[in-house]
């Protein structure tokens, strides 16, 4: 049993980047087992399928998901995965769209607690989004979540807390070293991004999200304030 989102996961494969909690009813189930869906071929690599119940994700490598009723997920590792790996997208884009059935909006994004409130740093792949928030946990503020940033807008827009744990590149990690965080094993070959756990500079309350940042290189330092009518697009873009 765990912790994120706001949810109590009961889940059949180990997911040590999250919270564990007592046994509970659960919110959100995770099973292992076959799951009657075509399997991506080796020319795709990968099979989606989105319907109104269930929505079906799959990766030749890695392995197939089904989410149901925004509730359960059935899992089917592809030969010699283990949970490790099975983790990166179940924890990614497969928690991002049970999430989104759940009626959150959900950005691909970090989000940082900072007096109360909260500041989400959205941004391309490579932008810096988990490399800042390292860099603001070293200031003294809380992760909220990194990489995938849950809003819930039944009044204001509060940003969920996710699951203390952030994805570093070595150069990251070494610019911004978070103390207090245990530096998992590599995943993968292909994955050059390292978890670290945090044991502290976490929080765990939901927060108003006060402000967004879109994350840009640059020769030098600045904010730029963006237009109101660049507002929606944005948020489009990184959803």
């Amino acid at each position: 049993f765990y912790k994120a989102y706001g949810l109590t996961i009961a889940s059949q494969i180990e997911l040590p980047e999250l919270e564990p909690s007592a046994p509970a009813p659960a919110d959100v189930l995770i099973t292992v087992g076959p799951i009657d869906s075509p399997k991506p071929s080796p020319q795709t690599g990968t099979a989606f399928r989105f319907e109104r119940r269930q929505q079906y994700l799959a990766w030749q490598t890695v392995g197939a998901f089904l989410i149901t009723d925004a509730c359960r997920i059935e899992v089917e590792p592809a030969p010699d995965v283990d949970d490790a790996l099975l983790a990166f997208p179940l924890l990614g884009p497969v928690m991002a769209l049970l999430l989104h059935q759940r009626g959150l909006l959900i950005l691909h994004a970090s989000a940082i607690a900072v007096g109360g409130k909260s500041a989400v740093f959205m941004g391309d792949k490579g932008a810096g989004k988990s490399t800042t928030a390292s860099a603001m946990i070293g200031a003294g503020h809380r992760l909220l979540t990194d990489d995938v940033v849950a809003l819930d807008l039944t009044e204001q827009p509060m940003t969920v807390p996710g699951f203390p744990q952030l994805k570093l590149a070595a150069d990251a990690a070494a610019a911004f070293p978070i103390r207090q965080a245990e530096i998992r094993a590599q995943v993968h070959a292909a994955i050059d991004k390292m978890q670290h756990r945090l044991r502290g500079g976490f929080s765990s309350e939901m927060v108003p999200a006060t402000r967004i940042y879109i994350l840009e290189r640059s020769e030098k330092a600045a904010i730029t304030p963006l237009p109101n009518i660049g507002a929606l697009p944005a948020i489009i873009k990184f959803s």
